[in-house]
């Protein structure tokens, strides 16, 4: 099975996996993902209904959640949490997933997904010039967004410590509090 190779596979590899399973591929290395924890569904649940009414009240682009494939190259393939894409960019969605760099990412963290989120991931997605990367830390109940600066480097985006703001979605305004209402 493709899953317990240890060379390096391409997005046709990838293509060939159909067991079920949520797998990702950075570098060419292949990691499965474990399902979400109710926790992190809930998150992402909210997270998703707020980006969507606000992307769909202003008819800005596609708001997408996992698993949706978002291809990078023939070596990076990735299913983030939330993904948005705009109206400009909208030439890059497929039926078959994403091409190319979403305007905005979000990424729910746990145990099994924190070294490749908040390392692996924030790399990739600053290489690939994706504009803004949100991290969302249930444990710390915070949301770190992260913002693609003139040089191509991700800087902490400032914010209060009760709403969170977005660059690529200009008037959006998300309530930490809110989101993380009656999560354990």
């Amino acid at each position: 099975m493709l899953a317990d190779c240890k060379e390096k596979l391409s997005y046709h590899d990838y293509l060939l996996l159909d067991d079920d399973h949520r797998y990702e591929l950075i570098g060419g290395t292949l990691s499965m993902s474990p399902a979400p924890s109710i926790n992190h569904q809930v998150i992402s649940k909210r997270l998703f209904i707020r980006l969507n009414r606000f992307v769909e009240d202003n008819d800005l682009g596609m708001v997408l959640y996992a698993p949706v494939d978002v291809v990078f190259s023939n070596e990076d393939v990735v299913e983030p949490d939330i993904l948005f894409v705009s109206r400009l960019n909208s030439h890059i969605m497929q039926d078959s997933g994403v091409f190319g760099s979403p305007d905005l990412i979000v990424e729910i963290l746990s145990a099994s997904s924190q070294y490749r989120d908040l390392h692996q991931k924030r790399l990739m997605y600053q290489r690939y010039r994706v504009r803004d990367y949100w991290i969302v830390d249930p444990a710390n109940r915070c949301i770190e967004v992260l913002v693609l600066s003139d040089n191509s480097k991700f800087v902490s985006h400032c914010r209060d410590n009760q709403i969170v703001r977005s660059r690529e979605l200009m008037g959006l305004e998300v309530d930490i509090d809110d989101i993380f209402r009656d999560v354990r």
